[in-house]
């Protein structure tokens, strides 16, 4: 259903970014000890607009071969991939990238800070 109103390709995205909790991990993970003068999505953000093409190419080979999944109820996220690779599906609705980023700016605006705020709180926790 995800696959036909958001299209194939925006699913696949969504499945790759879900599985990029090893390389995300470590990131937040130092954020959280030290002091920054951007928050945890702008960190990210500027970390992940600076990767390399080759090396998001290399993570995500990686990340198909770990064979991972969402949890036990789903399928392998790589089996997922290719099955949606059969059947090409466009969206069934499309947005601007600037109408998209209007609405998903709403959406996060007055709840932001927190999520960041509770993210770095439950990684140093983890870590004390």
């Amino acid at each position: 259903m995800a696959a036909q109103l958001a299209g194939s390709r925006n699913l696949i995205s969504l499945l790759q970014i879900t599985h990029m909790n090893d390389v995300v991990e470590p990131l937040i993970a130092r954020h959280s000890l030290q002091k920054q003068n951007m928050t945890l999505g702008q960190h990210l953000h500027e970390t992940f607009s600076k990767l390399p093409e080759k090396e998001k190419m290399r993570i995500l080979r990686i990340l198909e071969r770990s064979q991972q999944s969402m949890d036990t109820t789903h399928p392998a996220t790589h089996m997922r991939i290719a099955m949606l690779l059969l059947k090409d599906a466009p969206p069934a609705y499309q947005i601007s990238d600037g109408e998209y980023n209007k609405v998903c700016q709403e959406m996060t605006d007055h709840v932001q800070e927190k999520m960041e705020h509770r993210i770095i709180d439950d990684y140093r926790a983890k870590l004390a």
